[in-house]
């Protein structure tokens, strides 16, 4: 996977108790919660549509994602912008705790992690810690060819 040949850093999220990486490069920004607008006939765990300087950005809502018990929306989350060919969507998490580098040789892929096998892509030891490591091709649905939102939904700023 390239994601985990790469030396860049990864992100680490907090969601509920659990920590997650997400790789550096397909970050875009990490904003403080805004407003997010509902969408009709989604998945779930798609929370909505921001405005990202003019640009409409779908945002998933990872505790819905993961599986963890909800949360409602608070001022102290926050939202990871990721993009990857041209998609780009919005993560809420409860917080980003760091970056941190682990090295290739630490993350082992997923096999039966206990959680949805598609959007995480290893498990990582560093120190006595475990995190989950998440595919940010799969969180857009890329792996499919199939993007969660139609192209047409981040054309509008509204």
């Amino acid at each position: 996977m390239t994601e985990q040949s790469s030396s860049l850093p990864w992100i680490i999220l907090r969601v509920d108790k659990q920590e997650y990486a997400l790789h550096m490069e397909s970050i875009v920004e990490v904003l403080r919660m805004v407003a997010v607008r509902p969408l009709p006939d989604t998945q779930p765990w798609i929370a909505g549509m921001m405005n990202m300087r003019g640009r409409g950005v779908p945002v998933m809502d990872l505790r819905r994602r993961l599986g963890t018990p909800a949360r409602p929306y608070a001022l102290d989350m926050i939202i990871v912008v990721i993009q990857i060919d041209g998609h780009m969507m919005g993560l809420i998490a409860d917080q980003a705790t760091e970056f941190l580098s682990l090295p290739p040789e630490s993350i082992r892929p997923t096999e039966s992690s206990g959680g949805p096998p598609s959007i995480l892509s290893g498990i990582a030891n560093a120190g006595d810690r475990l995190i989950l490591t998440l595919d940010a091709r799969a969180l857009l649905g890329l792996e499919k060819r199939q993007p969660l939102l139609p192209q047409t939904a981040g054309a509008s700023g509204n």
